[in-house]
């Protein structure tokens, strides 16, 4: 689900806050275009890197491989990683 929310994001980011999948607009005060700067590489990085990785992890354990358990832990740390940012960031 984050990866559509993120494809999303790139693709219409005003629509994208306006459904709740981004907080900052690319208009406004400095700072919340700096925070949607932020967002938008983080979308980008989650698209170049965080999605194929997901898919080798599918795949591999599907087919029962070691590299999808190594993807899949891979996976897993991206993800306790970047949900501890967001509540360490947001508070």
């Amino acid at each position: 689900m984050a990866w559509f929310m993120q494809a999303y994001s790139l693709l219409n980011w005003d629509i994208a806050v306006d459904i709740g999948f981004q907080n900052e607009r690319f208009t406004g005060d400095a700072v919340e275009r700096t925070w949607a700067h932020e967002g938008w590489g983080v979308a980008v990085a989650d698209m170049l890197w965080a999605m194929p990785l997901g898919i080798v992890a599918l795949i591999g354990l599907l087919r029962k491989r070691s590299y999808g358990f190594a993807a899949g832990l891979m996976e897993l740390s991206i993800g306790v990683y970047f949900h501890s940012f967001l509540h360490f960031r947001d508070g």
